[in-house]
């Protein structure tokens, strides 16, 4: 597997992600997060849906977003996430997302994740996915 310090995902604010404005309303953001988790992973040689398959959840326990200037309709962006801390049964992501078109921060953000097994017991990061993080 490859080495990963973060992963960089370019997309386009959709129309249906806007208000009358033009202006992506605020709860996309999470979303796009969940898409940049999604990448990282890949990235790392493991799609998701393969940590899954070998019986983990990862739960977000907590998310947050520092909201710094407005994503518009139609504007490029250029989502970056990295992992920002890993525990026994924890890890935290952190974001970046910015304008393509300048590099203009629109918007920080991170999010908490907890394992658990499909009884939403929680356990430990299993040492294949430690192995993958710990080197990203």
């Amino acid at each position: 597997m490859k080495k990963v310090v973060q992963s960089q995902l370019q997309f386009k604010v959709r129309y249906a992600e806007t208000d009358a404005m033009g202006i992506a309303h605020h709860s996309n953001y999470v979303i796009w997060l969940e898409m940049g988790r999604v990448a990282f992973l890949e990235e790392l040689g493991l799609p998701y849906s393969e940590v899954e398959k070998r019986g983990v959840y990862l739960v977000v326990t907590s998310v947050g977003v520092k909201y710094r200037r407005p994503a518009i309709f139609d504007d490029t962006l250029l989502l970056t996430t990295r992992l920002g801390s890993l525990k026994s049964r924890m890890m935290r992501f952190e974001y970046a997302i910015e304008r393509a078109s300048d590099n203009l921060l629109l918007a920080e953000g991170f999010t908490e994740h907890m394992a658990t097994d499909f009884e939403k017991r929680t356990v430990p990061i299993p040492q294949y996915l430690r192995n993958l993080l710990e080197d990203s």
